[in-house]
């Protein structure tokens, strides 16, 4: 489970990594900026994207799911990692749990929390 989390963790991370080189599918200099300050931290990278992009359909349920993914690699493969999921996530997951049940093969929200 832990290597299966870490892997889709660094598709993520590797996908933004991607979208700024050659030819850029993100364009814009001013996210290209904020995103090269988050450097090698997947979860700024995160924020970033999740906070430009969040107002989009379903973006926050699937955000918000990325970010516990993000949360729990981090803790599960960095010994000294001490995040905690932001509140405003948590209140995201457990407020649609229903909605991951359904859409995610009964994923159980509140075990994954």
């Amino acid at each position: 489970m832990n290597s299966s989390l870490a892997w889709i963790i660094d598709n993520f991370d590797a996908y933004v990594h991607n979208c700024k080189r050659k030819p850029r599918l993100i364009e814009k200099k001013e996210l290209l900026s904020e995103l090269d300050s988050a450097d090698k931290r997947v979860n700024d990278k995160f924020v970033v994207l999740f906070n430009r992009y969040k107002s989009i359909d379903q973006i926050m349920l699937f955000g918000a799911l990325l970010a516990l993914g993000i949360q729990w690699r981090n803790v599960t493969t960095h010994s000294e990692a001490k995040n905690i999921l932001d509140k405003d996530f948590e209140k995201i997951l457990v407020d649609n749990k229903e909605w991951y049940y359904s859409n995610f093969s009964h994923l159980v929200i509140l075990m994954m929390l």
